[in-house]
């Protein structure tokens, strides 16, 4: 049997993946065998009380080293976005602010900039920690977190009620917990080769239902959740996952043909409809309740 990570009472089994299918899907980019030396199977389980979606077993998330090698990817840290804005809303002079794996802090900083803000931060990157602790962020424990906040962390978790439970003891009374992660709700769910959406990747499949539910079950009071409109760098993305696919058999001709289309209609197409998309990601603000 196994239990939801967020109330441990009994989850349902609704899917598994090969992990040799999860390897080949990855092998593009690392190699990932390691990591799956115990199981030939990865399950998906959802919680009863909540619809959030997890991975199991929690023994195949990734390690330091992983995440390292992923951040030498041009797109995987990007400095400023969305939920950086959204979460800027929030943050006034004199505030202490925590974030949750920050990496090299590049939201710290700007913020840094644009406030008088005390910034503190954790991150299990080695070198990214370095980095951040040379622009000035303190990874000293606090408790007086005036806003604690993480961006696309949550889903790479597997102990999230233990996660939760820090960051909640981080934040003062009456603070801000912000959260934004991938939105399983969005165009994501329909790819079915989305290896960074699994493990040892993501150990968890977040969506606006699961994201409210945490209020049951924390003392934390849902201020707002948004959800990101289609944002130009995922144009591409989108459109493979909703029409490119389709070329594919066409071998060599197909791939041309696929780019054509693409650059001459679907980009002009999604540059215009793209406010009325939903993207990638999904943000939620809550606050401490006394």
């Amino acid at each position: 049997m196994v239990n939801s990570p967020i109330t441990n009472t009994p989850a349902r089994l609704i899917d598994s993946l090969p992990t040799a299918t999860i390897v080949r899907l990855y092998k593009p980019l690392c190699d990932v065998r390691q990591f799956f030396t115990q199981t030939t199977t990865i399950e998906i389980y959802e919680c009863l009380g909540t619809g959030y979606r997890f991975y199991h077993p929690a023994t195949v998330s990734g390690d330091s080293l992983f995440y390292e090698s992923l951040s030498k990817e041009a797109l995987y840290y990007i400095p400023w976005k969305w939920e950086h804005e959204v979460t800027d809303e929030y943050i006034k002079n004199g505030d202490t602010i925590l974030e949750l794996g920050c990496a090299t802090g590049d939201f710290l900083v700007e913020e840094m900039k644009r406030k008088d803000i005390k910034p503190f931060g954790t991150e299990l990157n080695e070198t990214a920690r370095k980095t951040a602790k040379a622009r000035g962020i303190s990874f000293a424990e606090t408790s007086t977190a005036d806003v604690t906040c993480a961006f696309q962390v949550l889903e790479h978790i597997s102990d999230v009620r233990g996660f939760l439970d820090h960051a909640i003891a981080s934040t003062k009374p009456n603070g801000f917990l912000i959260f934004g992660v991938p939105n399983n709700d969005c165009f994501i769910k329909d790819d079915p080769n989305c290896f960074l959406n699994m493990p040892p990747h993501h150990m968890g499949l977040w969506t606006e239902r699961s994201l409210r539910a945490l209020a049951e079950h924390f003392p934390l009071e849902v201020i707002d959740v948004r959800t990101e409109c289609l944002q130009p760098h995922h144009y591409r993305y989108y459109y493979q996952v909703r029409f490119g696919d389709y070329f594919r058999r066409f071998g060599f001709f197909g791939k041309v043909f696929n780019k054509l289309v693409y650059e001459c209609l679907a980009r002009p197409y999604l540059s215009l409809r793209a406010p009325h998309i939903l993207g990638h990601t999904i943000i939620a603000i809550y606050r401490k309740r006394t």
